[in-house]
């Protein structure tokens, strides 16, 4: 299974069902991009630790959208010690109108 396939996308709306969350198939092909974004980066900068395509779905998307049940969809989330954009980025993406803050203290990263 490749990041940004549609066996990978596939994944992902298996396990946001899994946990009782609604993820739509353009939701799931937004995080695959941003997968992809961030696997190509972070030969540069070592944004993870983590390459096997399933644990990235898992450990990154799955885990950071997880707690959206309890999120309103115009919340405030400040997301701090950000690192790749782990639970940030997953979180504007299922909720849209939020305002979400993205802060880490490493530079390397650079703006987003």
């Amino acid at each position: 299974m490749d990041i940004d396939s549609i066996e990978w996308r596939q994944y992902l709306l298996r396990g946001a069902e899994k946990m009782g969350l609604e993820l739509s198939e353009e939701e799931a092909a937004t995080m695959a991009r941003h997968a992809r974004e961030l696997m190509i980066w972070n030969r540069r900068t070592n944004l993870t630790r983590l390459t096997h395509p399933k644990h990235i779905a898992e450990q990154h998307y799955l885990d950071s959208i997880a707690p959206m049940g309890w999120i309103s969809d115009t919340a405030t989330i400040l997301d701090i010690g950000s690192g790749g954009g782990f639970p940030g980025i997953p979180l504007k993406i299922v909720t849209p109108l939020a305002n979400v803050v993205l802060a880490d203290a490493v530079r390397k990263k650079g703006p987003l």
